[in-house]
């Protein structure tokens, strides 16, 4: 459950997803980990999928000094991409697909899923780092870690996929709930410009919304615990 976040513009359903490679390009890099929420309007908690998948290559030290995904763990653990993709093509159906970055998860997606065999995602997306920019222009930072920081729920782990979808579901949420905002203030602006002059009175304090509050700083947010799906 997300709280102190107004839900009310965002889709019914979509899929929030993320996740882990051993590089920047999708043309030589592989996926480590894939993980998704699956959001439903009004449902406290929110389905899961999380999988380990086994590289062709070597995991490079790097990436598990930044994700903390060891060799032995994909080779314990990991799973063959495709079968991957098989699961996460049926979790996500047809719905949105919401990514922190989706011009980066969806390359090395559609080129996974390319190189197995398997078909392309056609599904509608939307990117949350778009949204952040365009509801917070003024911030200095739009890495994720800095627009939800870890410490925000409550956890010591760090470039996880489904910890980075939490954070992405969290921004994508804020970023929508500030946008929302912006546009009806401006359409009350439009209206008062119209309206005949009256006198000047003490203006009210102005209660900021979740999306305000978060381009002011006040990021004070909590999730609760999604139930896994495997």
């Amino acid at each position: 459950m997300l709280q102190q976040i107004s839900t009310d513009s965002l889709p019914d359903s979509f899929v929030v997803f993320d996740l882990e490679t051993t590089g920047l390009d999708a043309s030589q890099h592989e996926i480590i980990e894939i993980a998704a929420i699956r959001f439903k309007k009004g449902r406290t908690a929110h389905e899961t999928m999380q999988a380990l998948v086994k590289p062709k290559g070597a995991l490079p030290l790097r990436i598990t000094e930044l994700t903390g995904i060891t060799q032995e763990m994909v080779d314990r653990d990991g799973e063959q991409i495709r079968d991957v993709l098989d699961e996460f093509a049926t979790f996500v159906g047809d719905l949105r697909l919401v990514t922190f970055n989706t011009e980066f998860d969806m390359a090395f997606l559609q080129v996974a899923a390319k190189g197995n065999g398997l078909r392309t995602f056609k599904n509608p997306t939307s990117c949350a780092l778009k949204l952040a920019r365009k509801a917070w222009p003024n911030r200095k930072s739009y890495r994720l870690d800095d627009l939800a920081p870890d410490g925000e729920f409550n956890s010591g782990i760090s470039h996880r996929a489904l910890e980075d979808a939490r954070r992405a579901l969290i921004v994508y949420a804020a970023a929508t709930d500030a946008l929302k905002t912006k546009r009806a203030q401006k359409g009350s602006t439009e209206k008062v410009s119209t309206a005949p002059k009256r006198r000047a009175t003490q203006p009210a304090k102005k209660k900021l919304s979740f999306g305000e509050k978060m381009a002011k700083g006040a990021f004070s947010l909590f999730i609760s615990a999604l139930r896994k799906r495997r």
